[in-house]
């Protein structure tokens, strides 16, 4: 159980056990794996240099200045991306993204309580899935998986994705691009920045 914080200077190994409690846990260097689900509330900080493979769960938020690994992961509170993402086939759920590091989507990253703006890149040929709450992207995106808004979540879009985009929710595009096909069937609100697609398909409201 942690009350405090604890830390590992020089990771190199995996956890398969059951980390609770209201203390946190900092990986100052080297590479640690996680597969159980832990409980602890204090977040999780990922030092610059330094790495978490997830394939289990951590309850609270990441800061992740390193590398950060979704292998079928999932992180209850938000990741802040200012270092590397990673989330491989098995995919990767968070429950929203802030930062402005990079991202490799190698699966679909599913966000559960998006409430953050991610002004970074996404790559890779996986996708993005936005099930609860809002989320805004501001960078240039190129990941090639399409994007999904499922009904009562929201996508702001200031910057641009390159895929398809299946809207069941709302999306707001505030001077973004979508470079393939949005089908709307929720709700397309285009600010007064405008907005591009590549096509329009769907039976929602615009």
């Amino acid at each position: 159980s942690l009350a405090g914080t604890l830390t590992l200077t020089n990771a190199a190994d995996s956890f398969s056990g059951v980390a609770s409690g209201t203390g946190g846990l900092t990986i100052a260097g080297g590479s640690e794996t996680l597969t159980g689900a832990n409980s602890y509330t204090g977040g999780t900080t990922i030092a610059s240099g330094a790495g978490l493979n997830l394939s289990g769960s951590v309850a609270g938020n990441v800061a992740d200045n390193g590398t950060l690994t979704l292998d079928g992961g999932t992180v209850g509170g938000a990741v802040t991306d200012s270092g590397a993402l990673t989330v491989t086939g098995n995919g990767g759920t968070v429950g929203s993204l802030a930062g402005s590091g990079v991202g490799t989507l190698g699966g679909t990253l599913t966000l559960t309580n998006a409430a953050d703006t991610f002004s970074g890149t996404l790559a890779g040929n996986g996708g993005l899935a936005i099930t609860g709450g809002s989320e805004t992207l501001t960078g240039a995106n190129s990941y090639t998986g399409g994007t999904t808004i499922a009904s009562g979540a929201g996508l702001n879009l200031s910057g641009s994705v390159a895929g398809n985009v299946a809207d069941n929710g709302a999306l707001t595009l505030d001077g973004g691009a979508v470079g393939g096909t949005v089908t709307d069937n929720g709700a397309l609100t285009v600010t007064g920045n405008g907005g591009s697609a590549g096509s329009l398909a769907g039976s929602g409201a615009g």
